[in-house]
């Protein structure tokens, strides 16, 4: 079997999970849906059940440029509008997802969805680092963790690929950050 099958079966089980707590902000869970959904098609697509692969590269890709910008924002600012508000995550997953398709499709900058995804990331460990909320950099530094392998096609000859380490390393981070949770004492800590 495929090891991806595996990976990807995982993140799809813990992304799952994450968007069925209620206790997560709205956009943290509307994330960790494409996430999930990504995760999925990956299933279909590596175990040649249902391949999908525009469909897997499509929510891959949505993931890289929107899912991430969602999991920042609410885990930065949990009580933000649009962290909680289905109206303004929808508009934050649309506007992130159209120009994302824009630049990657018509002006092919292949990389700009991972850029973004990176980017997000590091928005969330330099909140996390500021703030010392400790959940929240180890579920950043997973994260980038997982981008740095599949970025460096790191791989343990027919055991791991790079895919592998993205899908287990994204799994546990979004474990970590779903543990986040901000304080009055440490938002105001954060800001100084």
């Amino acid at each position: 079997m495929n090891s991806l099958v595996l990976t990807d079966g995982l993140l799809f089980l813990v992304a799952t999970f994450l968007v069925l707590r209620s206790t997560n902000p709205l956009a943290f869970r509307l994330g960790c849906g494409i996430l999930a959904t990504a995760a999925l098609l990956g299933v279909l697509r590596f175990s040649s059940l249902l391949p999908l692969p525009e469909m897997h590269a499509f929510f891959s890709g949505l993931g890289a440029s929107s899912a991430f910008w969602l999991l920042a924002v609410s885990t930065i600012w949990p009580g933000n509008s649009v962290s909680v508000d289905a109206k303004y995550a929808s508009i934050l997953l649309i506007t992130s997802g159209a120009i994302s398709l824009i630049i990657v499709d018509w002006l092919g900058i292949a990389i700009f969805g991972q850029a973004m995804a990176v980017i997000a990331v590091l928005c969330i460990l330099i909140y996390a680092l500021r703030a010392r909320l400790y959940s929240g950099l180890i579920g950043a530094l997973l994260l980038e963790t997982g981008f740095l392998l599949f970025a460096s096609q790191y791989q343990i000859a027919d055991l791991a690929r790079p895919g592998d380490f993205l899908h287990v390393f994204t799994a546990a981070g979004l474990l970590a950050l779903s543990r986040f949770r901000t304080t009055p004492e440490k938002i105001s800590e954060a800001a100084i």
